[in-house]
């Protein structure tokens, strides 16, 4: 029992590290903080369909306001804490810094990727990315916010990461650095307490061991814990340590971090106003329900041993313990209250009657006929968890007790090990996992085999948790071990033909819609607890009953519009049709409508005299199913055969570097196909290898920048994907424009940036422009509107800039901590306006401060401070209608700036907004999505990641890459094909683009 006691402490404390959560550490809370329990949330509904508009012409290039605006500034925010604004040291200008260094080219190698781990470094985005900065977070190497982007502060942390822990210090989390960082053996950054250096590990509910003991007796110490000194985190440790750090002025969120700790230990810790008294923590006590310990630990011990309680220790006396208490004191005549008392234990721990009917512990090896499924509990469930733990598909604690999350990691293991997936232990599912071939978890090493019966160690790294496999909603965008379950599953059945590789995309989204269709489910493509259950049930039809062999003998629709990622009963006909036509084989007759079949229609289209957008609407169905449809091997004079640009004739593989002729061409095809607009130089450079992942990407292929034999043929062939696929259904078109806004903006605050997004670079008054400085570190300059060299003007690395009323504020982190900064533009000369930890987004609107902290809550500050939303991920003004839109994962809200009414516009996900005369865009997973007059419509499928507004046009970053398109998603223009922009601004006319570290090049609109 001790074994498994010690192996459960072991797993516990590897969970908490590796569980991906996100887990704050406790930074001194800001003086404006405001009371707990205060905030509101926002509701969520559905939104309703809309009439369709009619599109009206709209020039591209708005005519620029008269610049008259005088900014009001009038409000007094300056003076919301006695003092007025708080000073801190004014970085020094010096001389302009020799230009950083970029990172030398790294190619990831496939060791990375089989480990689990992509390699990350600056200009990294995604999960992964806030994964990494979770984790360094945890272990007190970074102070910013968890945004996925990987700049200099995330570049900074993970050097100093390496640094303490024997690392390669170059700033890019490899292999190496990532197995280090997420191991049990990770070396948290020292901080010094009471003049030693000592390192702090986190510790939280379900921690225990020395460090929590240690933790215990000086809560005691401060007077703010009544417990023993018993080494296990439970609730009575968890609220001593709220009670602390509320006292303490730290996030009382009841974890141990380094901060807590830091100050716990500190000569300078306050004690508790009433302090509790600490008993001898050695002395027996009476144990009842709702205490912990070592001693209810020990007691529980016995009783399982005597036959009275099922399951394993866990040091928790709950009601379960109290029934066996009961049972125990009727068996051995006591007096049955369910308390522990002293003359309960001395009968407990001497001799003690058994429970009536107990019979031995069965022997490990007697699990052929054994069944474990929820409310299983006792030994074989003890290790089957740690078994699954092992793997890498168990995440939660390991207490013998079969639950919902322990179902999940059973299910995930069937799946991945072409077993029924039922989330039932069976005999198969309990032989598989106790041999050598059993599966790990992607990205975890199964290491020993297992042993079902009897003790196990863990050794292998946790993967994405499986808990939720059955509630957690996936759709486009979702990723993680949830959707490659949901994959192996709808590959299991016959309904998905595609990779399995933990993303899901359009084809994923078609299996789940045929799934859908055939198990009379709602068919909207998105994997919902319905669908899921079902999926899961082992009761879900198959496929291969869902879509008929044979050609469909029913008349097809002609009238509806047919496109990628839809499937069904018209999609087989459809492909059918091609099919007969010599379009398509007979094997790709799959009912979903994915990237082979849209090539198929473009080249039916191509060959018939039809726009050749890939999708079936009703002209190109007309044709298709009628008698003068042209088929593949056919060609007529006024249809002449599509002109595809040649393969070059070396047949050379293409590399960055390379040039010639053969460049040439496919510098040229590329432009064709709308991914590069550089100049067609012959020069195989940064810009062509961009275009190159883009068109790789965009076609299936393997995104590594190099055109071999594969891509070429690909790429030079009549099926080749162009980036402008443009229609994901049908969209109601609409027209706008921004030009209202953007001269209301210019009147109150300036400039017009994006509808306020912000960003690297303003223009102040058509004099001088301001900006973070990419070829200085970052470092903020100005220059003149009109060109010339730039100055520098602070050390400081500038977000969300605004230019008013002879002042420039802009956002800087400064000793750990993000500030407002305002500098006075004549004498520059600056103050600290604001502090407020980790600001996501800043606004000065009309003298009026709005800015999104790190957690996700939005405050306004004029005369004082004013919370006004929880849970947001981005916002935007609405100048011209005093309101505010807030966008977060419960979807996007529209706030009256008067009163601060809400309605919610619609209850999709969104990450991003940009607004365009009376329509909302936000980003969702990637895709575009529009909302206007109450319908919500997505208009743009791919892998966007910042939106903006300017005129009638909408920009975006796609691939390090800057697009525009119109108001309904479509006309897809390439601006620029410079490589890992990151961050844009618009001012004058003129969009400004950069990476991290600020503005780089300029495109005139």
């Amino acid at each position: 029992m001790k074994k498994k006691v010690q192996l459960a402490a072991l797993l516990l404390v590897l969970t908490g590290t590796l569980s991906g959560c996100l887990i704050q550490p406790d930074p001194t809370l800001d003086p404006l903080a405001i009371d707990e329990g205060t905030d509101s949330a926002i509701p969520f509904s559905t939104s309703v369909p809309l009439p369709t508009g009619v599109p009206t012409e709209i020039p591209v290039t708005p005519t620029p306001a008269v610049n008259t605006w005088t900014p009001s500034d009038s409000s007094h925010w300056e003076d919301w804490t006695e003092g007025g604004l708080v000073t801190l040291p004014t970085p020094t200008p010096g001389p302009n810094a020799t230009a950083t260094p970029k990172p030398t080219a790294w190619i990831t190698s496939s060791e990375d990727y089989n480990a689990g781990y992509p390699v990350l470094r600056m200009g990294s985005t995604g999960s992964d990315v806030s994964d990494l900065q979770k984790r360094l977070k945890e272990l007190g190497y970074y102070t910013g916010s968890i945004d996925g982007m990987f700049s200099t502060g995330t570049q900074s942390a993970v050097i100093s990461f390496q640094s303490a822990n024997a690392l390669t210090a170059d700033g890019i989390a490899g292999r190496a650095t990532q197995d280090k960082l997420y191991s049990t053996t990770a070396v948290a950054k020292s901080i010094s307490a009471s003049g030693t250096t000592t390192s702090y590990s986190l510790l939280k509910n379900g921690s225990y061991g020395t460090e929590v003991r240690k933790l215990q007796v000086r809560l005691a110490e401060l007077g703010y814990y009544s417990g023993g000194a018993d080494g296990v985190y439970g609730t009575s440790t968890e609220s001593a340590v709220k009670a602390f750090q509320r006292n303490n002025n730290l996030t009382a969120d009841g974890q141990a971090g380094s901060a807590t700790q830091t100050r716990l230990y500190s000569a300078s810790a306050k004690s508790a106003s009433n302090p509790v008294t600490t008993p001898d923590p050695n002395q027996t006590r009476t144990l009842t329900v709702g205490m912990e310990g070592n001693d209810v630990y020990a007691a529980q011990e016995r009783l399982i041993e005597l036959g009275y309680l099922d399951g394993v220790a866990d040091g928790v006396f709950g009601t379960e313990t109290q029934a066996a208490v009961v049972a125990f004191q009727n068996r051995n005549n006591l007096t049955a209250d369910g308390r522990i008392g002293p003359a309960t234990l001395k009968k407990l721990n001497g001799s003690a009657k058994a429970a009536a009917g107990a019979s031995a512990t069965p022997t490990p090896s007697s699990t052929a006929s054994l069944v474990l499924t929820v409310g299983s509990s006792g030994e074989y469930v003890y290790n089957l968890q740690a078994r699954l733990y092992e793997l890498g598909y168990y995440t939660g604690r390991i207490d013998g007790r079969f639950g919902e999350s322990t179902a999940a990691a059973v299910l995930a293991f069937q799946a991945n090990n072409a077993l029924s997936a039922d989330g039932v232990a069976g005999p198969a599912t309990l032989k598989k996992l106790d041999s050598t071939s059993a599966i790990a978890n992607s990205g975890v090493s199964s290491g020993s085999s297992g042993n079902i019966g009897g003790d196990t160690s863990s050794s292998g790294t946790s993967g994405d948790s499986t808990a939720n496999a059955l509630t957690t909603t996936l759709s486009r965008g979702s990723t993680g071990t949830l959707v490659t379950l949901l994959q192996q599953n709808l590959k299991s059945l016959g309904y998905y033909t595609g990779t399995v590789d933990a993303t899901f995309g359009t084809s994923t989204a078609s299996a789940v819609m045929l799934f859908q269709q055939k198990n009379g489910l709602t068919a909207d493509g998105v994997a919902g607890p319905s669908t899921l259950s079902l999926l899961y049930s082992g009761l879900a039809q198959p496929y291969e009953t869902a879509v008929p062999s044979a050609a469909p003998t029913s008349t097809p629709d002609v009238f509806t519009t047919l496109y990628q990622g839809l499937g069904g009963e018209q999609v087989t006909k459809l492909q059918a049709q091609l099919s007969e036509l010599g379009y398509l084989t007979a094997l790709q007759v799959d009912g979903r409508y994915g990237a082979t079949t849209v090539s198929a229609v473009k080249a039916f289209q191509k060959n018939n005299g039809l726009s050749a957008d890939g999708v079936a609407g009703p002209s190109t169905l007309s044709l298709l199913y009628s008698d003068k449809a042209i088929g593949a091997d056919a060609q007529t004079a006024s249809t002449p055969a599509p002109s595809i640009t040649p393969i070059p004739s070396s047949g050379r593989t293409l590399r960055q570097g390379d040039s010639g002729e053969d460049v040439r061409v496919l510098q040229t095809r590329l432009k064709d196909l709308g991914f590069y607009a550089g100049s067609i130089d012959g020069q195989m450079g940064a810009g062509t290898v961009s275009a190159l992942k883009a068109f790789q990407t965009r076609n299936g292929l393997s995104a590594d920048g190099v055109a071999g034999p594969g891509t070429q043929s690909i790429l030079y062939s009549s099926g080749a994907l162009g980036y402008a696929q443009e229609s994901v259904g049908v969209v109601t078109p609409i027209s706008a424009d921004n030009q209202e806004r953007q001269k209301k903006e210019r009147s109150l605050n300036g400039a017009y940036q994006m509808s306020l997004s912000g960003g690297g670079i303003v223009c102040d008054d058509k004099t001088y422009l301001y900006f973070a400085n990419a070829a200085d570190g970052g470092a903020l300059h100005r220059r003149s509107i009109n060109g010339g060299a730039s100055e520098r003007i602070s050390g400081d690395t500038p977000r969300f800039l605004h230019a008013t009323n002879g002042r420039l504020y802009y956002v800087a982190t400064r000793a750990g901590t993000d500030c407002v900064i305002r500098l006075d533009l004549a004498t520059l000369t600056e103050r600290t306006a604001l502090s407020a930890g980790a600001i996501r987004k800043f606004v000065l609107h009309d003298g009026v401060f709005y800015y999104l902290e790190g957690s996700g809550t939005l405050y306004r500050m004029a005369d004082s401070r004013e919370h006004l939303a929880e849970n947001v991920q981005d916002f935007l003004i609405d100048a011209t209608n005093d309101r505010l839109y807030l966008a977060g994962e419960g979807g996007v809200t529209r706030m009256r700036m008067s009163d601060g009414d809400t309605l919610l516009l619609t209850s999709h996900s969104a990450e991003q907004l940009a607004l365009c005369g009376s329509a909302c865009y936000f980003l969702s997973g990637g895709s575009i999505y529009r909302i206007y007059d109450d319908e919500t419509q997505l208009i743009r499928t791919g892998s966007v990641t910042w939106l903006g507004a300017y005129g009638s046009r909408l920009y975006y970053l796609e691939g390090g890459m800057i697009y525009r398109c119109d108001v309904n998603g479509q006309n897809s223009q390439l601006l620029d094909s410079g490589t890992g922009y990151t961050c844009v601004s618009v001012s004058g006319d003129t969009l400004y683009v950069g990476t991290d570290q600020g503005f780089t090049t300029m495109i005139s609109l």
